[in-house]
């Protein structure tokens, strides 16, 4: 809180003793113009200066928060000044007060001589007192300064009232300020997490559309994926259907011509798998150089997994097993991509076939898990099955019955000769192998049941025995050794199955090329027809074939 203190000789001195150069101010005993109008004696109250301002005491109770700030500093200032003290100090007597002033101090300072006080007349007037006037003097001095000690005093509390207002005017301008600071803070508060909220629900919204968008997304891929193979098995369906019709059709086709044979048709047969190695060059080969960078190395990494997976075929049929599944599942991979899927098929047909003009020429037994893999896949993937004809009949006609005169080079073309690297024909001995290796495998294809139960096996015994009757009713004149090495081949992989399937009507039939057919050209010295003839007077004589040993588990 602030504080005033007034003492009664400080205003009365407050300028006489600091300030004695100004001469406005001081005081002249013998200065006649320092009388009144009225011829009293000038007072010492009549000459303080106006302008000079009451001591200012400020107690410590005051907080050091607001003498710091200079604004309170000032306002309390404009307070003192605005409160005019000289104005509210209660009116004296000058003579009275003069009297009363000089008897004290003369009766403090008895050896000082009375001041001189100027008179009109400009005489120096002494002021004596008796002792007897002491007390009453003493008594008038302390009356008046008990009167201004009381009106100090009311001056103090008026004082303090308004340096108390003062103060808490700025208390409360302090707190509306920091009612203001923090009601901003509180609404920047609210407005960042009205904004926070805002930018959490835009996000939540997108999320939430981004979601739902996936999920639409996924829904439909789900439905075009059920559609896609929901089509690809009635696809299948009607593909296996009309290989079923197909096989019907051929099946009788075959039994019209056990006994007959309509060369015609043969040659219409040869003609339409010819013109599908034109077709399969046009529409898949061709058109695979067009594919794009990554599918040609999906291919190319598709083509090396293939290939090598027939020559690791072994007697085991747990082995058989384990390939057999992943090229099911190397050729599955594709079958979205109906250009990819089709030539992956082509290339196995290519291998298969490839695999038996190799190998099974040298190892005849092994043509059993090659055949088992071979129609497992045909089973697998129906599509396969005409491509593998297709490749048969380009290169061995006779699993068809075919046969044509190989006196021209389109002859021998068509009968599946081969050029060596210097372009003239191989070796009759190099195409009877090959020829004889292939028939193997196709041979053993057609005696066994299936490789997925429930399915049937395209190529059943009925095509040995359209095979054996069509070239039994080949005109003499075109027959030659290889189709004595094509009858032997049979003979090794099916004769007896053959025999065991067809019973009295078989027999008849082996004893026909064996017999019948090796005597029509016995005169030519057909090494291919010699060894027929063995293997017929063998079964003839011990009753019973050999065939290839049937694989380990």
């Amino acid at each position: 809180m602030l504080s005033f203190r007034y003492n009664f000789y400080d205003i009365i001195d407050s300028d006489s003793k600091d300030k004695p150069e100004q001469k406005i101010d001081a005081f002249i005993a013998n200065d006649s113009s320092s009388m009144h109008n009225n011829g009293s004696v000038l007072s010492v109250i009549d000459k303080l200066p106006v302008s000079t301002p009451l001591p200012l005491t400020i107690e410590e109770t005051v907080d050091s928060e607001f003498l710091e700030d200079e604004e309170t500093v000032t306002n309390l200032q404009d307070v003192m000044n605005n409160l005019r003290l000289e104005d509210k100090l209660p009116k004296i007597n000058n003579d009275q007060l003069n009297s009363l002033v000089v008897q004290a101090r003369k009766l403090e300072n008895k050896n000082i001589e009375t001041p001189r006080l100027p008179t009109p007349s400009n005489t120096t007037i002494e002021y004596q007192l008796n002792k007897s006037e002491i007390p009453l003097a003493k008594n008038i001095v302390n009356q008046l300064i008990s009167s201004l000690n009381e009106r100090f005093e009311s001056l103090e509390l008026s004082n303090k009232k308004e340096v108390d207002r003062v103060i808490q005017e700025k208390k409360r301008r302090e707190v509306e300020r920091l009612a203001r600071i923090e009601a901003e803070r509180k609404r920047k508060e609210e407005e960042e997490k009205r904004k926070k909220a805002e930018e959490e629900r835009i996000k939540q919204e997108f999320e939430a559309k981004e979601k739902a968008e996936q999920e639409r997304i996924k829904q439909e891929k789900l439905k075009a994926e059920k559609e896609a193979k929901k089509k690809e098995e009635a696809h299948k369906l009607e593909l296996k259907k009309q290989a079923e019709l197909k096989a019907q059709e051929e099946e009788r086709e075959a039994n019209r011509s056990k006994y007959t044979t309509n060369f015609k048709t043969i040659e219409k047969k040869f003609l339409h798998y010819k013109e599908q190695i034109h077709l399969i060059k046009k529409d898949i080969v061709e058109p695979v150089k067009q594919l794009d960078k990554e599918q040609k190395k999906i291919l190319s990494g598709h083509r090396r997994k293939i290939n090598p997976k027939f020559g690791q075929l072994t007697n085991s049929n747990h082995q058989l097993q384990a390939i057999a599944n992943e090229l099911q599942n190397l050729i599955s991979q594709a079958e979205q991509h109906p250009l990819m899927f089709k030539f992956l098929l082509n290339f196995t047909a290519k291998a298969i076939v490839h695999q038996a003009e190799n190998e099974v020429r040298v190892k005849p037994e092994s043509s059993v898990p090659l055949a088992k893999l071979a129609l497992f896949l045909i089973q697998k993937f129906p599509d396969l099955q005409e491509l593998l004809m297709v490749r048969f009949v380009k290169k061995c006609p006779f699993v068809i019955g075919y046969t044509c005169s190989i006196d021209t080079e389109n002859g021998r073309s068509a009968m599946g000769w081969k050029r060596n690297s210097v372009d003239k024909w191989e070796a009759t001995t190099s195409y009877d192998e090959r020829i004889g290796g292939m028939m193997t495998l196709f041979s053993v294809i057609t005696r066994l049941d299936t490789m997925i139960p429930g399915l049937q096996n395209p190529w059943s015994l009925d095509y040995s025995w359209m095979i054996l009757a069509r070239i039994a009713n080949t005109p003499a004149e075109l027959l030659t050794n290889v189709h004595f090495i094509v009858l032997g081949s049979w003979w090794d992989a099916a004769a007896a199955h053959f025999l065991h399937a067809y019973g009295n009507q078989g027999a008849k039939l082996l004893k026909l090329i064996g017999d019948n057919l090796t005597s029509v050209v016995a005169d030519r010295k057909y090494v291919g027809a010699a060894r027929l003839r063995i293997l017929m007077e063998d079964w003839v004589s011990n009753n019973n074939i050999t065939s290839f040993p049937e694989m380990d588990p």
